[in-house]
């Protein structure tokens, strides 16, 4: 039975050791108890551990808007060119 901290583990599944005590926290490793500021896991927990997938980052919606020819101004704040105004 191998006990590895978060920085083994980090080294190992090639991400930082930050995602990996992020892991530990949200209770990807059935083995990891906290040990101080550190995390122990049991080198069991890696086996068929798939980490799991990010999804986009919040706030993200999508591309940003086109921008127009007149800066983005549109039809608000300018008067109207048709002479009338």
């Amino acid at each position: 039975m191998e006990i590895l901290s978060t920085k083994q583990v980090a080294e190992r599944m090639g991400v930082t050791q930050r995602v990996v005590t992020y892991w530990c926290a949200s209770g990807f490793f059935k083995s990891a108890t906290k040990v101080g500021r550190d995390w122990a896991i049991l080198a069991n927990d890696l086996r068929g551990f798939a980490p799991p997938k990010r999804g986009p980052k919040k706030g993200k919606r999508g591309k940003p808007p086109t921008p127009t020819r007149d800066g983005g101004a549109g039809e608000k704040g300018r008067e109207a060119s048709d002479g009338t105004g």
